[in-house]
């Protein structure tokens, strides 16, 4: 969502307890400034107004500004 800067991704079914999840991110556009970008990642169960559980800190590494991918 570009208003909020948020990615959500909703498992259908979700993911039983004890599994792995990986996702992979890839930008579009690289921004202006090459380095490493951090993200909070925050995981919440199925049902209305659940409480998230944030997971800790993702990283994506940008070494070359402004080109397209």
């Amino acid at each position: 969502d570009p208003n909020t800067q948020t990615i959500t991704v909703i498992f259908d079914p979700p993911v039983p307890p004890g599994n792995t999840v990986s996702i992979g991110l890839k930008p579009v556009r690289n921004p202006d400034y090459g380095g490493v970008y951090q993200f909070g990642i925050t995981a919440y169960p199925p049902g209305e107004n659940s409480p998230g559980l944030y997971l800790g800190v993702g990283r994506l590494a940008i070494y070359e500004v402004g080109d397209r991918w």
